[in-house]
């Protein structure tokens, strides 16, 4: 009996393992980013600005104010997930969970992921699209950008940043989107890495990385309000209005209730490979905004923005930005591709604007979607999910 027990462990270990590789290579996590700066950076005013009450002077608040607001704020509620990322194999999850003992998250993440595909909608290789600059703005040079986010309300942009030592440090800011100048923002102290943000109403919600903590502001004074807890790494963020969006590194979304913060449901993000014309989980979403009923995702260390359909999480369609960021440029040469790659994604749906920027960038680029060949047009038109030749995105190389 004991051998027999042992024996559908090894098995079911190895089943795992190469199911967790059939699709693409996941990254381990300590290599994915630069780690947080051991202390914390000096505060400095960086603007001048005016608003509607009359002149003022903005400046970066403290770590010192940030903290004591965080220490008022009540304990936040325990992860709780839409789905046990373990669940594989309905009751059997508990039992996997205990002989993996959760040593391994990614890999069981992958796994979960791939059975998705494999048992889902199938679909037609993305049409790839390309892009017109349409206009500059410029760009602080010292963010190390994680996410974008346009106010129509206000008409201001704001931005995330996360904490590597050669940037200016986890910051949100507020800032006028012609002339740079920011009006107003938020230090954070180095033990809390920030990701995506996103507002919606009167709040404005920012994630963190490997902390694993969510903070919400107020909008307009960018008073520290609330945290929430969840149980993956935070990335990216948007909104369909409804929910707030989260991405997490993986090839699943996350989609919160604003008000409760608690998950409501995930979505498997897949795309077919173009060499291999197999549907795959596509991995490494950063970044993320809501475009026209679209998720428009960036792709860690990719020159391409993938759209997703939000019901069904098929990627029908890629924009190629390369070419986008002057690589010539000394300040750019500083870092690597990793350190200087495509991350941040805003979008003005009054004026119909897509903004698209970089960690490192020194600016922020308006950019117009040229669509791809004619027979890619009518292709779209007669399967909105693509189908046709004219080019294709292979995940990390490896489809």
């Amino acid at each position: 009996m004991v051998c027999s027990v042992a024996a559908r462990r090894i098995s079911l270990l190895i089943t795992l393992h190469f199911a967790s590789n059939v699709a693409a290579f996941v990254p381990p996590a300590s290599s994915l980013l630069r780690k947080p700066p051991s202390g914390g950076l000096s505060t400095r005013a960086l603007c001048t600005a005016r608003r509607k009450s009359g002149a003022i002077t903005c400046v970066i608040k403290d770590i010192e104010s940030w903290e004591a607001e965080f220490s008022k704020l009540k304990p936040p509620a325990a992860a709780s997930a839409a789905r046990d990322k373990t669940d594989l194999f309905g009751g059997f999850g508990d039992m996997v969970k205990g002989m993996m003992g959760g040593s391994d998250e990614q890999t069981i993440q992958a796994s979960r992921e791939t059975e998705d595909v494999r048992n889902g909608l199938d679909a037609g290789i993305p049409l790839l699209d390309g892009h017109a600059i349409e206009a500059e703005y410029p760009h602080v040079p010292e963010s190390f950008t994680q996410g974008l986010w346009w106010c129509e309300e206000e008409q201001k942009m704001y931005e995330g940043s996360g904490g590597t030592d050669f940037s200016h440090g986890t910051r949100l800011t507020r800032y006028d989107l012609e002339t740079g100048e920011v009006e107003m923002g938020r230090q954070l102290p180095s033990k809390f890495f920030g990701e995506g943000i996103v507002g919606l109403g009167d709040k404005i919600f920012q994630l963190t990385w490997r902390t694993k903590v969510g903070f919400v502001y107020d909008r307009e004074s960018m008073e520290l309000i609330g945290q929430w807890k969840y149980d993956y790494e935070g990335w990216g963020m948007t909104t369909d209005g409804k929910s707030l969006i989260v991405s997490d590194g993986t090839a699943t979304l996350h989609f919160l209730d604003p008000e409760t913060l608690q998950e409501t449901r995930t979505l498997v993000v897949r795309s077919k490979g173009f060499k291999s014309g197999q549907m795959a989980p596509l991995r490494r979403l950063n970044d993320l905004q809501w475009v026209k009923g679209d998720i428009y995702a960036n792709i860690w260390e990719s020159d391409r923005i993938a759209v997703i359909d939000p019901d069904t999480g098929v990627v029908w369609r890629m924009i190629e930005c390369k070419g986008l960021v002057d690589e010539s440029h000394p300040w750019i040469q500083k870092f690597s591709k990793s350190d200087r790659c495509l991350n941040g994604l805003a979008y003005d749906a009054k004026r119909d604007r897509l903004f698209v920027t970089g960690k490192l960038w020194i600016n922020i680029y308006e950019i117009k979607e040229l669509p791809g060949m004619g027979d890619q047009m009518k292709e779209r038109q007669a399967n909105p999910y693509g189908g046709g030749g004219g080019g294709g995105f292979d995940p990390l190389g490896l489809m």
